[in-house]
């Protein structure tokens, strides 16, 4: 646990070093990159890994579905990641690690629910398209 803000900047610094030698793009990660940089393998239902040097994309099997896990590339002055992805951010990720076809939703659970430990936004990825998602083309002309 980090104790003092010599510490935290200490960290934040060492970070930012790291992450500056990540390319600008999202790019995979191999389990063994993953354990040399972490010293963990991936989880068992991990399926890919993507780093760049804004963002860390996790890619997890959740039974029947697919989960995207998404934080920042950096830390806060608390040695936290940095928050507030917004949703042009989670578009183009969605897209750049391969699902610009399928709808994805966010889901913000009942209060009773709730999970918040960490500066991380997770996206379910829909087998089929959703029935109740705005479309262009002929179909939505139908609908108005």
């Amino acid at each position: 646990m980090i104790r003092n803000r010599k510490e935290r900047r200490s960290l934040r610094k060492n970070h930012q070093a790291t992450i500056n030698k990540y390319p600008v793009n999202l790019t995979p990660v191999t389990e063994d990159e993953y354990y040399a940089k972490s010293g963990k393998r991936f989880a068992n239902n991990l399926i890919s890994c993507f780093v760049s040097r804004s963002f860390f994309v996790q890619v997890y099997s959740e039974g029947i579905y697919r989960r995207i896990s998404v934080n920042r590339n950096k830390l806060n002055n608390n040695a936290q990641w940095e928050q507030n992805i917004t949703w042009e951010e989670l578009q183009s990720i969605k897209n750049e690690i391969g699902y610009s076809e399928k709808d994805c939703v966010e889901v913000y659970p009942a209060s009773v629910d709730e999970v918040n430990v960490s500066n991380m936004r997770h996206l379910w990825i829909m087998d089929s398209p959703l029935p109740f998602a705005w479309r262009h083309g002929k179909e939505e002309s139908k609908n108005v």
